[in-house]
């Protein structure tokens, strides 16, 4: 097969509502931090929020958009 591929990094994080605190925006922080402009560019981050209280979902992907969304 010819052509041209583009090789991409998909990170995927799952998480739910805990008690004791939320490490997910950390842990999203951490990656953009780490990574490069370049880098950046073929990486996906998929994030599965496996909680069944809605508000506290729709919040965070909200949140999500708003820091690290381009």
């Amino acid at each position: 097969m010819c052509g041209v591929f583009t090789e991409y990094l998909t990170i995927g994080l799952s998480s739910v509502k805990r008690k004791r605190g939320n490490y997910l925006m950390e842990t999203i922080k951490s990656i953009f931090d780490q990574s490069s402009y370049e880098e950046l560019k073929e990486i996906v981050v998929v994030v599965h929020l496996a909680d069944f209280d809605l508000a506290w979902c729709e919040s965070l992907v909200q949140e999500i958009s708003r820091k690290f969304a381009h």
